[in-house]
C-alpha cells in the first residue's frame, strides 16, 4: 500500500504532468513546480477525493510545499473516525 506521501506526490505528478524525480517532500509548489492558483485548487480537490477529506481554502493556501500538503492530509485523516474503531 502506498504511503500518504507517495499518493500526494502521484497526484501532483498527474496534475502537473511531471516526472517522479521532479517532486520531493521539500519541493515548493509555486516556485519549484510552477503551480498556479488553479493548479493548486485542482491538486487539493484531487487530494480531497483521494483521501475522502475536506480541505478548506485557508488550509490549502497555507500549503507551500509537498510536505505541507502531506502534513495537512495526515492531520485530516487522523481526525476522520474509522468505522468500527473506538478511540
Amino acid at each position: 500500500m502506498a504511503t500518504i506521501t507517495e499518493r500526494v506526490i502521484d497526484i501532483i505528478i498527474d496534475r502537473l504532468g511531471l516526472d517522479l524525480e521532479d517532486v520531493t517532500p521539500g519541493t515548493k509548489l509555486a516556485e519549484d513546480l510552477g503551480a498556479d492558483s488553479l493548479d493548486r485548487i485542482e491538486m487539493m480537490m484531487a487530494c480531497e477525493e483521494e483521501f475522502q477529506v475536506a480541505i478548506d481554502d485557508p488550509e490549502a493556501e497555507r500549503c507551500t510545499t509537498v510536505a505541507d500538503v502531506v502534513a495537512l492530509v495526515s492531520q485530516k485523516l487522523a481526525r476522520v473516525p474509522v468505522p468500527g474503531v473506538v478511540r
